[in-house]
């Protein structure tokens, strides 16, 4: 799947906000689960 379908997909909707918010849902976890991944790993 490419980013210009998945930008379709969300564009295609009237409720702009709603996927926006999807957008905004998905970095903030990735970048939890980055996080949280970086401070369990031992550092050497």
């Amino acid at each position: 799947m490419e980013i210009g379908e998945v930008v379709k997909f969300f564009y295609r909707d009237d409720n702009f906000f709603q996927g926006v918010m999807v957008w905004v849902v998905l970095v903030v976890v990735a970048l939890y689960l980055l996080l949280d991944d970086t401070q369990q790993m031992p550092r050497t």
